[in-house]
């Protein structure tokens, strides 16, 4: 069976759910992800420990300690629980361990190997990218969306709901400006002014603050909204719901100060989206 990379790179991101195969500290390689992968192509399962227990790879492990001085521990890592849990090898060792899985992934997974060593992009640093954008969509498609469920529902309980009224606007506004203000201390227009001093240009009224948030605050803002909205729904009005959010998801000794403002997440996902094709893509075959 011969498979076309851009189909296995597909069928790989479709089992991990992931923008990536393998990044963390070190440059190790997730084994897993391509026995998941070969499952998902093939039907066959493939056992990474088989591939361990051979004497070829036992021989190549220890050659490579002495080459590199890197201990074998680090060289292969188990990690049992947590986000990363699985078998984590060395890259000068994937090539090898995926001809074993899948010949057909091994020219692909060599070729990503040098592309991605040669780039600059760090593991480190494509994961940071990976978590912010991550939590900024699930703030966007999730968190602020259920804030704002709720307190249209709020609303509307009190036939007060106008999607074309100035005052259903103003009290929108107000609500989401009470978030910045228990977070940050500023309003969104304080946060706008600030962000166009640092830009040193104009922001539009159409562009969103957030996009230029850090991953803490991005996670700090999507808690509260969240917990705010569950606070509505067990019958708080809006405002004082985000002022006991607040306390039940920051630190006690929380002290609201602006925030250090960080490169738009335009630019995260752009640098994530070349890695992706520069590492993964190849043209489909004719």
């Amino acid at each position: 069976m011969v498979l076309r990379h851009s189909t296995l790179f597909s069928c790989i991101l479709a089992v991990l759910n992931s923008p990536t195969i393998f990044l963390r500290k070190g440059f190790s390689f997730f084994q897993q992800a391509l026995c998941k992968a070969h499952l998902e192509i093939t039907g066959e399962r493939k056992d990474t420990s088989n591939w361990l227990q051979t004497k070829m790879v036992q021989s190549a492990i220890n050659k490579l300690s002495l080459v590199t001085g890197i201990p074998v521990t680090e060289l292969i890592e188990v990690k049992q629980g947590g986000k990363y849990q699985g078998t984590w090898i060395h890259p000068r060792l994937a090539v090898r361990f995926t001809m074993w899985v899948n010949d057909d992934f091994s020219l692909f997974v060599e070729d990503w190997i040098h592309s991605w060593l040669g780039s600059g992009y760090t593991p480190a640093q494509m994961e940071a990218d990976i978590d912010r954008i991550a939590m900024r969509d699930k703030l966007k498609n999730s968190s602020r969306t259920a804030l704002t469920d709720q307190v249209k529902s709020f609303l509307e309980a009190s036939n007060q709901y106008n999607p074309r009224s100035k005052e259903t606007g103003i009290f929108f506004g107000r609500v989401h400006n009470e978030v910045n203000l228990v977070l940050t201390g500023e309003k969104a227009s304080d946060m706008r002014q600030r962000l166009e001093s640092s830009l040193g240009k104009p922001v539009s009224e159409n562009e969103l603050l957030r996009d230029y948030f850090p991953i803490t605050d991005l996670a700090d803002y999507a808690a509260i909204c969240q917990t705010a909205a569950n606070n509505i729904e067990n019958g708080m009005h809006p405002i004082n719901a985000i002022k006991m959010a607040a306390k039940q998801v920051l630190p006690p000794n929380h002290v609201p100060n602006p925030i250090d403002f960080t490169e738009k997440i335009s630019f995260a996902r752009y640098r994530l989206e070349q890695a992706r094709r520069g590492r993964f893509y190849l043209e489909d075959e004719k």
